[in-house]
């Protein structure tokens, strides 16, 4: 009897060891797929330019209703510049995706913290592969500082801080230091590689012009100044 007990508990033991072992295994194996990198560096996927399908006011003021910078600097709460924090990982959620930035100057707001998170409207399908954003909104680069017109937000989910921030506009909240122009995108289906260093990712050249204007009013006021 006493030999039937101990054998039946090394069965048991084995069986848990296995379990154990399986799902270190599994866990080692797991890729996540909602980190924004594995996209944005992948040279063959595709870009598809999403419009806002509610009214987008709730989240953003309406492009259309920004003419000049007084107008953007008005209706934006807070206005700094930064760089994204490369060693914090960048988080998909839906239609978003959360980026942590480095403030390296406060033009605008009251802020007392060296980083903030901001939530940028761009995203990547996992199945089938694409990238997507709203109004042409392209993710910040790692390499270039920004000047960003933010608005904020209370949050208790996303980050350990209380507030949590994301642009005014979907295409008029953020502009390269670099003082590069926007230039027009194909019509049709693009790869994500031939747009990824463009501020914005349009074919509109109305668009295209209205933010190089405001970039370059952008950069003479915030940078060479």
């Amino acid at each position: 009897m006493f030999k039937f007990k101990r054998f039946m508990w090394m069965i048991i033991v084995i069986l848990l060891l296995g379990a154990f072992i399986l799902a270190f295994k599994m866990r080692d194996s797991f890729i996540s797929d909602t980190d924004v990198n594995m996209y944005i560096n992948d040279k063959d996927i595709s870009y598809e330019l999403v419009e806002y399908e509610e009214d987008i006011s709730k989240s953003f003021t309406k492009n259309e209703d920004i003419s000049n910078i007084k107008e953007l600097e008005d209706i934006s709460p807070v206005i700094v510049k930064v760089k994204v924090d490369s060693k914090s990982p960048r988080e998909m959620y839906e239609w978003t995706t959360l980026t942590k930035v480095i403030v390296e100057e406060v033009y605008k707001g009251e802020l007392d913290k060296e980083s903030i998170y901001i939530f940028e409207p761009f995203d990547a399908y996992s199945t089938n592969p694409m990238i997507y954003s709203l109004d042409g909104y392209n993710i910040m680069n790692e390499d270039s500082g920004y000047i960003l017109f933010l608005r904020d937000m209370k949050d208790s989910n996303y980050t350990p801080n209380d507030t949590i921030y994301m642009p005014t506009t979907t295409q008029l909240s953020k502009f390269s230091v670099n003082g590069d122009k926007v230039i027009k995108a194909s019509n049709y289906e693009l790869k994500y590689s031939n747009v990824k260093k463009q501020d914005i990712i349009s074919s509109n050249e109305k668009i295209i012009n209205k933010y190089n204007n405001m970039k370059e009013n952008v950069v003479n006021k915030y940078i060479t100044e």
